[in-house]
């Protein structure tokens, strides 16, 4: 009965670690799904040249009509861009780092679920194992008296046959 309350009590916790995985696991693919947007972004932002000049803040505040010419840079305005266009490229691989470990994690919630699955499987497949043995010791008749000789006969005293 001990055994059957300890098979019980392991199935609880599998079950209850089962539970808890799932909100994990939604979790990470939303954060790894926004990851991935945001990256997809500072790329575009990366490639395209009039978004890296608008992120020059200082220099469009200082001076209006800095880039509103699309002809050659000064050195300052060059300076700035390559500064966002660096600063945009460490957030992206940041985030490529990020994602990196969202996967790590993502990878490692699977490979527990499948244990703890497995678990169960065996713990199930086990419960049936006894039931079937329970079951088929039960369909053995009882009304048959036993075979062997009793203990009875093999202790009671031998009289020999008088003539």
């Amino acid at each position: 009965m001990a055994q059957s309350s300890d098979a019980r009590a392991a199935r609880a916790r599998f079950q209850d670690a089962l539970g808890k995985l799932l909100p994990l696991r939604i979790s990470l693919n939303a954060l790894q799904a926004r990851t991935r947007r945001v990256s997809t972004v500072l790329e575009e932002v990366l490639e395209n040249e009039d978004d890296l000049r608008d992120m020059c803040l200082t220099l469009l505040h200082n001076n209006e009509s800095a880039f509103e010419v699309e002809e050659d840079m000064t050195e300052e305005e060059e300076d700035a861009v390559e500064l966002v266009e660096t600063l945009i490229d460490v957030y992206d691989a940041r985030l490529d780092g990020l994602l990196d470990r969202i996967e790590q994690l993502t990878s490692n919630i699977e490979t527990t679920q499948g244990v703890l699955e497995l678990t169960l499987d065996n713990e199930r497949n086990r419960i049936a194992r006894l039931e079937l043995l329970l079951s088929m010791a039960r369909a053995i008749p009882r009304h048959h008296p036993p075979r062997t000789p009793s203990l009875r006969t093999h202790l009671s005293p031998r009289i020999p046959a008088t003539t």
